[in-house]
């Protein structure tokens, strides 16, 4: 762990999950006094890195006590339960969680960043839909963060298609099966559209944070034209090269445009303006993005 953070200090955009799962009794099983240590360990070495420990299951409310003051995590992690029902319980539990830190005397988000996935039980495969309604619901319990999680097929000797725990073979969109992608086609942008309608996400706007709630907008696309393109900086890395083309191919498939690639120092500014975000996103989850800034052009990235 301590390489890893001293190695990586220099870069802003990624945080620190201290133990996967760690609730869980195997080899993965880290208690809480292991926790707090490494979790001192890291505030000693980069103060600043935003740090969590991500929790299979529910999170009790015992638990929570544990992680908010004996671990001091920056935001908890609670990878919710896979089955059938569980994307429709995920607004109560979210909001479960923030009365219970309101009454714990310390508020930080919840990021769901491992949510179900396909191919990880053969007793439930989520739809399209299910993806859907899990995102909706984790917006309107007030969560600060949703990840489209996936993963491999556990029941075959191989593992294919792995997704994104092998991107070496196939890019991750070429793994995908259709049901994934209906969810990335079609029913996020529908539950984004939603949101963006004015769906009461949670609780009252921060009159500070924003200051109406009808937000500007920039159009991406229109009659299959991009008046935008995909920027990437002139030292990017293969793997944001990378991310940009899968950008590019993304956004064309959506629209029916093309989007160019092009390089650059980030002196046009063509990003959402900074009231798109106020407009859109709970207090927590505006705090949460202040932490990934995107203010600087290497940050963007």
């Amino acid at each position: 762990m301590e390489s890893i953070v001293t190695a990586l200090k220099p870069q802003a955009n990624w945080y620190l999950d201290l133990s996967n799962e760690r609730n869980i009794r195997d080899r993965r099983f880290t208690d809480f006094a292991d926790l707090r240590a490494l979790r001192a360990a890291v505030r000693r070495l980069d103060p600043q890195r935003r740090v969590t420990a991500s929790h299979a299951g529910d999170i009790s409310r015992e638990e929570l006590a544990e992680y908010l003051r004996a671990v001091e995590v920056d935001f908890v992690s609670p990878h919710r339960p896979r089955h059938a029902g569980s994307p429709r319980q995920t607004a109560e539990k979210t909001r479960e969680l923030l009365v219970w830190m309101k009454e714990l005397g310390r508020e930080v988000p919840v990021h769901y960043q491992e949510p179900f996935r396909r191919g990880f039980s053969a007793r439930w495969e989520p739809s399209a839909e299910d993806f859907a309604a899990d995102l909706r619901q984790a917006l309107a319990g007030g969560a600060a963060g949703w990840c489209f999680h996936n993963g491999d097929q556990r029941e075959r000797p191989d593992g294919q298609p792995r997704r994104s725990f092998d991107l070496r073979r196939q890019r991750l969109f070429e793994q995908l099966d259709d049901e994934e992608r209906a969810f990335l086609d079609r029913r996020l942008a529908d539950v984004m559209r939603q949101t963006m309608k004015g769906s009461k996400l949670s609780g009252p706007p921060a009159p500070a944070e924003r200051k109406s709630m009808t937000p500007p907008t920039t159009e991406l696309a229109k009659d299959h034209r991009a008046p935008l393109p995909v920027v990437v900086g002139t030292g990017a890395s293969a793997a944001t090269k990378a991310a940009a083309s899968d950008l590019a191919q993304y956004l064309g498939r959506m629209s029916g445009a093309e989007f160019k690639i092009e390089t650059g120092d980030g002196s046009q500014d063509r990003r959402l303006p900074p009231s798109y975000l106020q407009g859109h996103w709970t207090p927590d989850a505006l705090e949460f993005g202040r932490t990934f800034s995107a203010s600087a052009w290497s940050e963007r990235q």
